[in-house]
């Protein structure tokens, strides 16, 4: 409605009055503007894994059930985590600790780093690897809080940087919320924004398609996302 406006409006004026009175004393009440030669001199984004993803990133590996999506997850983390030289013949940039979330089949996760470990001949015993196997809900403050404390406590006990942050599956940490309301996946966004940018690390979320393929959900997932990972895996084979 138009009072409902101009009352919006008056707030909006009383902030801005406050932050220009606030701003004669402290630059920090404005936000950092640049200009066009600034922006130009901004360093280069660097590559965790060269040509794929970006460091501080936000992306997702999706696809339907049963196309091996968390081995493709759980392998490229542990790569992160022993100091693979690469991943799928793209080169690992960058190593570092690793945490992975899952609430969802964990007693045979130690199968699968087994089978990792068979398959690419090392071990990963001694490597910063970690599983967060609680449920967390990213659609609330104090479980995001108390996530980024247990990723600070992780970060200590490893005694190296956050390289990537796990989450498998989506869906899991989102109970109760709608995934094609742009609100409701809007939180889970700024829950994985909370982390990357307190960590530095980049953010991962494996998560499903949908009926007709794309990944499920509203399109605030693809859009927010800096990588996109997709896996198919062919009715009956044995590889994703």
């Amino acid at each position: 409605s138009q009072s409902h406006q101009r009352d919006t409006e008056a707030e909006f004026d009383t902030a801005s009055a406050k932050a220009n009175e606030q701003a004669k004393t402290s630059p920090d009440a404005l936000f950092e503007y640049l200009n066009v030669l600034q922006i130009k001199n901004l360093p280069d984004p660097e590559w965790l894994i060269s040509g794929l993803i970006v460091e501080s990133a936000l992306g997702f590996i999706y696809g339907p059930p049963g196309c091996l999506k968390t081995f493709i997850a759980l392998g490229m983390g542990l790569s992160f985590a022993v100091g693979m030289p690469d991943w799928w013949g793209r080169k690992i940039e960058r190593q570092g600790a690793v945490v992975y979330i899952s609430s969802e089949g964990q007693s045979d996760l130690k199968f699968r780093i087994q089978a990792w470990e068979q398959k690419n001949q090392v071990l990963s015993d001694d490597s910063p690897f970690y599983l967060i196997r609680q449920t967390i809900n990213f659609m609330k403050a104090d479980d995001v809080g108390k996530l980024i404390a247990t990723v600070q406590a992780i970060a200590t006990v490893a005694g190296v940087k956050i390289a990537a942050v796990f989450v498998d599956t989506v869906s899991r940490t989102l109970p109760g919320a709608d995934e094609n309301l742009q609100k409701d996946m809007t939180l889970f966004v700024a829950a994985c924004d909370a982390v990357r940018q307190r960590f530095g690390a980049t953010v991962i979320g494996v998560h499903h398609t949908s009926r007709n393929g794309n990944m499920r959900g509203s399109t605030v997932f693809p859009g927010a996302g800096d990588f996109l990972v997709e896996v198919n895996r062919e009715e009956g084979a044995m590889h994703g």
